[in-house]
């Protein structure tokens, strides 16, 4: 695995969220992974990660900056690239 996009989500709505991912979806990467991280927030992505195949991982509020750092650990990637969620990438982004 070459890339790991992780995805910062902390309270934010289903809508923002799967805006971020339909475009990592649309972006023309390959051989990459998504990983969701829900900094302690009452919302459940569950759904939306498995519907675009990414990995869910719900923690307790830790902040941004820790959960980042935390990320790192548990990402497959050679490459690690960071999105809040609500952002979006464009075509040949990565």
């Amino acid at each position: 695995m070459r890339l790991s996009i992780v995805v910062y989500a902390q309270s934010v709505t289903n809508d923002c969220l799967e805006a971020t991912l339909s475009s990592i979806k649309g972006c023309g990467a390959y051989d990459y992974e998504v990983v969701i991280v829900d900094d302690g927030s009452e919302q459940n992505y569950s759904e939306l990660a498995q519907k675009y195949g990414a990995k869910y991982v719900k923690t307790q509020k830790r902040g941004a900056f820790a959960q980042k750092l935390y990320a790192i650990e548990i990402v497959n990637g050679e490459y690690v690239s960071f999105l809040d969620a609500g952002n979006t990438v464009t075509f040949n982004f990565y």
